[in-house]
C-alpha cells in the first residue's frame, strides 16, 4: 500500500485528468452547438425560400384561375343569351 503522499499525488492526477476530459467535452459540445446553429439557420433560410416560392406560385395560380373563370363566365353569359334569343324566337 502506498503512502499518503502517493495517494494524494494520484488523486491530484486523477482530478486533473477528469478536468481535462470535461474541458475537452465542453469544447466538443460547443463546436457541435455552433455547427447545429449553422445547420438550423440554413434550414430556416431554405424553408423561408420555399414558403416564398409557394406563395408566388399560389398567387400565379389564383390569377390564372380568375382569368379562366372570367372566360368561363363570358361563355356562360353568351350561351345564356343565345338560349334566351332562341326561346324568344321560337314563340
Amino acid at each position: 500500500m502506498g503512502t499518503h503522499a502517493e495517494w494524494t499525488e494520484n488523486l491530484g492526477k486523477d482530478i486533473d485528468s477528469m478536468y481535462e476530459s470535461r474541458a475537452e467535452l465542453a469544447d466538443l459540445i460547443q463546436k457541435e452547438t455552433e455547427l447545429r446553429k449553422v445547420i438550423v439557420s440554413e434550414q430556416l433560410s431554405d424553408a423561408r425560400e420555399l414558403v416564398e416560392k409557394l406563395r408566388h406560385e399560389r398567387k400565379e395560380r389564383a390569377s390564372e384561375w380568375r382569368e379562366s373563370l372570367g372566360e368561363f363566365e363570358a361563355d356562360i353569359r353568351e350561351a345564356a343569351e343565345i338560349w334566351q334569343n332562341r326561346t324568344a324566337h321560337s314563340r
